[in-house]
């Protein structure tokens, strides 16, 4: 019987899931904070910084309305809904370097918040960026 329980909550949370309402969002960055860190190479020592810079771009966000599918600026990614908060993970990988972003969402004030990492090599040098994004949304749809 509790195997049965166990199964029943799980389908009645996916089907949660399944039935959130599709969404658009149009995003801009209000406010960001970064800190980078810069590897030491041949001459050039080590360093951290910590910046209040924004990236100056807008953002596309849609849900479908079905259990995992949404975009991120037309590109699939990773969505967990439930409760009214949507969170979204991408992932990219350009042969120099890895980052990952996290968006959570809440669907009932359209509020956003994301994160950034991202490290990478290159002429020898590695660097490491972190950022967390305030964003100005207007629901779409």
């Amino acid at each position: 019987m509790k195997s049965f329980s166990v199964a029943c909550a799980i389908f009645i949370f996916i089907s949660l899931e399944a039935n959130a309402q599709s969404f658009t969002l149009s995003c801009e960055d209000k406010a960001t904070v970064g800190f980078w860190f810069f590897g030491a190479s041949g001459d050039v020592k080590e360093r951290s910084e910590w910046s209040d810079d924004r990236f100056g771009d807008t953002w596309l966000i849609e849900y479908s309305g079905s259990a995992k599918k949404a975009w991120i600026d037309g590109r699939e990614t990773f969505v967990s809904i439930g409760n009214k908060i949507a969170i979204m993970i991408e992932t990219f990988d350009n042969g120099i370097g890895k980052t990952v972003n996290t968006y959570a969402i809440d669907l009932i004030s359209n509020k956003v918040i994301g994160t950034t990492a991202n490290g990478a090599n290159m002429l020898r040098q590695s660097t490491l960026k972190g950022k967390l994004v305030e964003f100005e949304c207007k629901r779409l749809r």
